[in-house]
């Protein structure tokens, strides 16, 4: 069991999230879910709790933590609990620059009580439905048709068509830029007639394009679909944090003096190496010359170890033996503790999602000594605790 310091969700949140493997799987979209919201004969009222409560059984324990540490974060430093425009946009930066109806569609399909502020609730449910992680391929196409219907009518005027298929193709756009005056310009055209066609092809003789019409293309379109919905994934994958990780190592393949790397549990991070899916050699230290070395933490002669600072880490000049000091109390970053415990739990996605249950927060507690701001004496590096530099620990910080 491991303490954790994510702030504890009410009760009624943490009754509405199960086990994400009891969860099933269905085809819902925040359209019907705000009309169903906004029934004036109650009949919709059960189906709209039954059906967020499912959304919000997706997400395990962890993911529910860390989803409460950005939305909180998102509300500013006034003590809100609910997320206003301004920080929905803060959080979703990539919206501001869509067109101003689109970035505002978005932001009522969160807002499913239409009540011009998001509950964590309505943040969860809504990035049950176009998270790659949680959604199925239906539920992310049915959300971006929606995001551009923005008159919610239920169709694509030409003009919406235009814009989706502009800010689907961007990855062809930035292309563009890699290249001198003529290869953008000629990349440029190349990219606006791939537009032209494209919307050739889905609207035909019509005005509008209908949602049936679209599933068959943004089908065959995922990638480009995808791209739609980058601003929405702040829960990194395992992939995701296992690339970025080994493009730090990568470029702190040694240690340097005057280089600061910081002490983590071995254990905690065995347990993220197999979440992230982590084949290569060890995420620990290297001297320099490339070479894995193994050492002892201080003895009793050397400078005693102190906790201070958050999230218990070790920092480590590279000229001198490594010294861990703790830093922090894993409860300092949201004033509770939790205990949960490291378990495969499987969430499953829309046939062929499935992820494990992201690993509990970053818990150096085996390496304290007796007392607290002591390290135990004797650890072992490979076995007891890696050193790892400090981007990489500031990330991990960031995620857990």
């Amino acid at each position: 069991a491991l303490v954790v310091g994510a702030a504890a969700c009410s009760s009624l949140e943490v009754a509405a999230m199960g086990n994400c493997s009891s969860a099933p799987r269905m085809k819902v979209n925040l359209r019907a879910l705000v009309n169903a919201n906004q029934s004036s004969d109650g009949y919709g009222d059960g189906w709209y709790f039954d059906t967020m409560n499912v959304l919000l059984d997706r997400w395990a324990y962890s993911h529910v933590q860390f989803l409460r540490k950005r939305f909180l974060e998102a509300t500013g430093d006034k003590g809100e609990k609910e997320l206003d425009k301004k920080g929905f946009f803060k959080l979703f930066a990539e919206l501001q620059d869509m067109p101003k109806a689109v970035a505002e569609s978005a932001f009522r399909m969160f807002d499913t009580d239409n009540s011009g502020k998001l509950n964590f609730r309505e943040f969860c449910c809504a990035l049950a439905l176009c998270c790659h992680l949680m959604s199925s391929d239906d539920e992310k196409i049915r959300f971006v048709f929606d995001m551009f219907d923005t008159n919610d009518d239920g169709l694509l005027s030409a003009n919406d068509v235009q814009l989706l298929l502009d800010y689907a193709l961007q990855k062809d756009a930035r292309a563009e830029e890699r290249g001198d005056d003529r290869e953008m310009l000629v990349l440029a055209a190349k990219r606006q007639q791939r537009v032209a066609e494209i919307k050739q092809d889905l609207l035909g003789n019509s005005q509008y394009l209908t949602f049936e019409r679209f599933y068959e293309w943004a089908q065959r379109n995922l990638d480009s679909l995808n791209n739609l919905l980058h601003t929405f994934q702040i829960v990194p994958s395992p992939e995701r944090e296992r690339v970025i990780c080994e493009e730090i190592l990568s470029r702190h393949q040694t240690l340097q003096e005057g280089s600061t790397w910081y002490c983590i549990s071995h254990k905690w991070l065995q347990v993220w190496k197999a979440h992230a899916l982590w084949t290569g050699p060890s995420p620990g230290r290297r001297v320099q010359g490339g070479t894995s070395s193994s050492s002892t933490a201080p003895g009793p002669t050397q400078p005693p170890a102190t906790l201070s600072a958050s999230m218990a880490a070790v920092p480590v000049e590279a000229h001198r033996p490594p010294s861990p000091t703790l830093i922090g109390d894993p409860a300092d970053v949201d004033g509770s503790e939790e205990i949960i415990s490291i378990m495969s739990e499987v969430c499953m996605g829309g046939g062929h999602h499935h992820i494990l249950t992201r690993p509990p927060e970053i818990d150096n507690s085996d390496l304290e000594g007796e007392h607290k701001g002591e390290l135990k004496m004797n650890l072992v590096e490979h076995l007891d605790y890696e050193l790892i530099p400090e981007e990489m620990w500031l990330k991990l910080v960031e995620w857990y």
